[in-house]
């Protein structure tokens, strides 16, 4: 079966689940209302409220931190739900294998990560761009560090897209999926903590959980090496002082690229295994 066809049969699903559209009208409603805002204090004052490509740093990293919500809920719901309403196994039954299955939640997962990608960027550029109207702007409206940005907040969508589709898939039923998913996520601060006093090799570790590798993808320290250095000698100073907090030591471009690389394949890998041996 074609790509193109399952798809289609996966659309058919989507456009009839309510919590999708809602998490979706969170997201973009959330950003164009803040860009509205923006822009209507601009006209009003003249003062830029979404001045680019200043803005592109804070926009990205709340993209990211929304996207890690609302891309969690749609692609569990989305992939959870086939397992209490039976339509899994009926899916295999009408001919569909269990490799077709998983691709076309593939599908379905990459593009609302897509959707969300360019939909951020399309909000946040059309803003920058009519306030920049009539005006001479000296800076590009998005510079090289900010490209950077958008790869990476592409990437962080994937990731968390994996993990949806990985708890989606493992779990019973949608509540069961987005529990676990959140219980994973939001368990990772405390243990990297803990992790970072026990020092050496467990410091190091700290570094790599989900969660910080999600959040190293959109800061611009991360792909600005400038800002990371300033970074470290502040923490280094700290520590000298004695006013050092325990937390992982902050990722590089690479590391962070190289670790949700990985995360996203293992995830995907796991799900597809679940898929391909469980009793349907």
């Amino acid at each position: 079966m074609s790509i193109a066809k399952l798809a289609s049969i996966e659309l058919i699903k989507t456009r009839k689940r309510f919590g999708v559209w809602m998490a979706l009208l969170f997201f973009f409603g959330f950003f164009a209302i803040s860009l509205t805002g923006g822009y209507l204090e601009h006209l009003r004052t003249g003062l830029a409220g979404t001045p680019l490509p200043q803005s592109w740093p804070g926009l990205i990293d709340l993209a990211g931190n929304l996207g890690l919500l609302v891309l969690l809920v749609m692609v569990v719901l989305l992939t959870a739900s086939e397992k209490t309403w039976r339509t899994q196994r009926q899916n295999v039954i009408d001919g569909l294998s269990r490799t077709q299955f998983f691709a076309a939640k593939l599908v379905t997962m990459m593009a609302l990560v897509f959707i969300l990608w360019i939909g951020v960027l399309l909000l946040t550029g059309t803003f920058g761009a009519l306030e920049r109207m009539g005006e001479t702007a000296e800076l590009p409206i998005a510079r090289d560090v900010d490209m950077k940005l958008m790869g990476g907040l592409l990437l962080s969508l994937t990731l968390v897209g994996a993990m949806g589709l990985f708890f989606g898939t493992v779990s019973s039923s949608s509540g069961a999926g987005l529990a676990l998913a959140f219980l994973f996520l939001f368990s990772q601060g405390p243990i990297g903590m803990l992790l970072v006093r026990e020092g050496g090799v467990w410091a190091s570790t700290a570094a790599f959980l989900p969660m910080q590798v999600l959040q190293a993808l959109t800061n611009t320290m991360t792909f600005d090496p400038e800002a990371y250095a300033r970074f470290a000698e502040t923490m280094r100073q700290m520590e000298e002082r004695g006013q050092s907090f325990p937390m992982p030591r902050p990722l590089v471009a690479s590391e962070a690229i190289v670790a949700a690389v990985i995360y996203a394949t293992a995830l995907l890998g796991g799900a597809w295994l679940v898929i391909r041996r469980r009793d349907l």
